[in-house]
C-alpha cells in the first residue's frame, strides 16, 4: 500500500543516507538479498566499495545496479528530495531551481537526474491503456521560427505536433490522459498510437482531422464533428482542450522554454501527475516506487 506523506513525514522517514539505502534495499530485495548468479542467500558487504558480495560464488552486486540510480555519484538522499519536488508540486520544478535547492554543483547531474525520473514516469504509465469515450485532438507546442533576411533558406522552428487523448467516464468526467509527440503526423502514426495506447473497440471523439477516420479500420468507433467554431469545439472536446492548455501553462511557467528535442519527457511528467491527481498525497511514494522499479537509463540514452 502507498502512504500519504507530507514534507515533514518524508524528512523523518529519510533523515540520512543510510535510511535511503535501507529503503532501496527493502524495495529491491523484500525477502532478503539473493545472489543473481547462484541464488545463494549468504552475503557479505564490502564497505569500501559499497558492494554486496556472495559468500558462495564471490559475485559482487551493487544496490543501485539496474535502476535509474545506477552508477550515480549523487547521494541517494538528494535523489529522494528531487522525487519529492517533482511529485508534490503540481507545477513541477525547474532544473535550475532544483539545483539551487538541493545544493548540486553540476547542472549536468541535476539534468540527468530529473530526466531519469521522467523516464521512470513514462515507464510506469506505459503499462496502462485508455478506455471509455476517448477525446482526441492535435496541438502545437513550442514556437514558430520567423524567417529573416540572410538566414538559412530552410529555417528550423521549435514547434512540435502533439496528439493528446483523454479518456472520460459515462458522466463526462476526465479519467486519464496520454500525450504523444507526432514527428510525422498522419494516418500511420494515428493508427500506431491508437493500437499502443487504447483498449480495443473504444469510441474516439475528434474534430474533422483528415487522419482520424482511418481509426475505424482498426475497429474503433469514431465520432467526428468537422466544421465547428472554436467555441463549439471547446464544448465538444472540453477535457482534451483543458489538458492541452494546462500542459502549455506548465511548460511555459516552470521551464520557460523547453527544448523541442526533449518535449516528450516533459509531457510524460505532466501526464503522470494528471493521471494521479486524485491520490495527490501518495504521489511521492508512488513515484519513488516507480523510480526503484524502472529500468536503467544511461546518460547517452537521455541525450539522444
Amino acid at each position: 500500500m502507498y502512504r500519504r506523506q507530507n514534507w515533514l513525514q518524508v524528512q523523518r522517514r529519510f533523515p540520512t543516507e543510510l535510511a535511503c539505502r535501507k529503503y532501496l534495499e527493502k524495495q529491491r530485495w523484500p525477502e532478503g538479498f539473493r545472489c543473481p548468479r547462484c541464488q545463494c542467500a549468504r552475503v557479505g558487504f564490502h564497505r569500501r566499495r559499497g558492494l554486496y558480495q556472495c559468500k558462495g560464488c564471490r559475485y559482487q552486486a551493487s544496490l543501485t545496479a539496474g535502476t535509474i540510480f545506477h552508477k550515480t555519484r549523487t547521494p541517494l538522499q538528494k535523489w529522494v528530495w528531487l522525487v519529492l519536488l517533482m511529485s508534490q508540486n503540481k507545477h513541477g520544478v525547474s532544473m535550475l531551481e532544483a539545483q539551487r535547492m538541493l545544493g548540486i554543483r553540476s547542472y549536468k547531474a541535476v539534468w540527468s537526474m530529473s530526466h531519469k525520473i521522467r523516464a521512470a514516469m513514462r515507464h510506469r504509465d506505459s503499462r496502462y491503456k485508455l478506455a471509455g469515450l476517448i477525446e482526441l485532438d492535435d496541438a502545437s507546442f513550442g514556437h514558430k521560427f520567423t524567417k529573416q533576411r540572410n538566414r538559412s533558406p530552410r529555417p528550423r522552428g521549435t514547434e512540435k505536433a502533439v496528439r493528446v487523448m483523454v479518456s472520460t467516464t459515462n458522466e463526462g468526467k476526465p479519467k486519464f490522459a496520454k500525450m504523444t509527440v507526432a514527428e510525422y503526423p498522419g494516418v500511420l502514426q494515428a493508427q500506431k498510437m491508437a493500437r499502443d495506447q487504447l483498449e480495443p473497440n473504444q469510441v474516439i471523439r475528434t474534430d474533422g482531422g483528415v487522419s482520424f477516420p482511418a481509426l475505424k479500420e482498426l475497429g474503433f468507433g469514431h465520432d467526428p464533428h468537422p466544421a465547428m467554431t472554436p467555441l463549439q469545439m471547446d464544448r465538444f472536446l472540453p477535457w482534451v482542450h483543458t489538458v492541452i492548455a494546462n500542459a502549455k501553462r506548465f511548460l511555459l511557467g516552470t521551464h520557460h522554454q523547453e527544448s523541442p528535442k526533449y518535449l516528450q519527457r516533459f509531457l510524460d511528467e505532466f501526464a503522470y501527475r494528471f493521471n494521479r491527481r486524485w491520490v495527490a498525497g501518495q504521489l511521492f511514494d508512488r513515484l519513488l516506487t516507480a523510480c526503484v522499479n524502472a529500468p536503467c537509463v544511461s546518460f547517452a540514452e537521455l541525450r539522444y
